[in-house]
């Protein structure tokens, strides 16, 4: 296993792994409706705002149900959904049965280099193995010249995370490597990533929906506080050099 950079033991759990693949069909009753659909402005309206993606090939990787996915297809990309367990790119599909579904783990996608033009993957990562390794497949899968679009929680917030679990308020028991600012930008770079914008979003952690008006006002300083703020939203394309032909699938 390449080494991630987390103060949490690295121990495979693959109970761990599937927790979110286990409540498939009530996840979209236990999310945050709010937070969620500020993230998919933020991919969507302001990171991607001014491409076209007809006809263009995007990830969605980490698709979880698939509201993501929807809308990537809805503004004409050939989108591909890929989560760790099946019942959630089952999900997903029958949320939009035009895209295609793809059971795999975002550390080893089963997926040809250079291949697609936009990768989107948000909130993800921290719930695998090795967000490291994540990375490094994610941006393996961008063509030359294609863009990641990628959210992560701020390591700096993680001890919310621990107060929410003593608490027991928290109704999720995956993986959590939050990650830092600079860490994940330093890691993009290594892969060859040129990173076009970092964003914060969320203030502090959404638990109240009196305080969203608050929350949302404070996003509007999301790029000079975003290393304070509890979410962090990246856009990063990939250099240029020569794109590999052939199917998306690995052979």
């Amino acid at each position: 296993m390449r080494g991630v950079e987390t103060n949490e033991p690295m121990q495979p759990n693959r109970q761990k792994e599937l927790f979110y693949d286990g409540m498939a069909e009530t996840f979209d009753t236990v999310r945050n409706r709010y937070e969620v659909e500020k993230r998919m402005r933020l991919v969507f309206d302001e990171f991607l705002g001014r491409d076209n993606l007809h006809g263009k090939w995007l990830l969605d990787a980490g698709c979880g149900t698939g509201e993501f996915t929807q809308l990537a297809r809805a503004r004409g990309a050939i989108a591909v959904a890929l989560d760790i367990g099946m019942a959630l790119v089952q999900k997903t599909r029958r949320r939009c049965d035009e895209a295609l579904g793809l059971v795999g783990d975002l550390g080893c996608l089963p997926l040809q280099e250079g291949w697609f033009d936009y990768v989107v993957c948000t909130e993800a990562i921290e719930h695998t193995r090795s967000p490291r390794d994540s990375v490094r497949e994610l941006c393996r899968t961008i063509k030359p010249g294609g863009k990641l679009v990628l959210t992560v929680p701020n390591r700096l917030w993680h001890f919310a995370l621990r107060i929410a679990k003593a608490l027991n308020t928290r109704p999720y028991d995956g993986y959590e490597y939050w990650l830092w600012q600079a860490q994940l930008q330093r890691w993009l770079l290594e892969e060859r990533m040129e990173i076009l914008e970092v964003v914060g979003f969320n203030i502090i952690p959404i638990t109240v929906p009196a305080l969203n008006g608050l929350i949302a006002f404070c996003d509007r300083f999301g790029r000079p506080l975003r290393g304070m703020m509890v979410n962090l939203g990246v856009v990063a394309r990939k250099r240029l050099s020569e794109r590999i032909q052939g199917s998306p699938w690995l052979q």
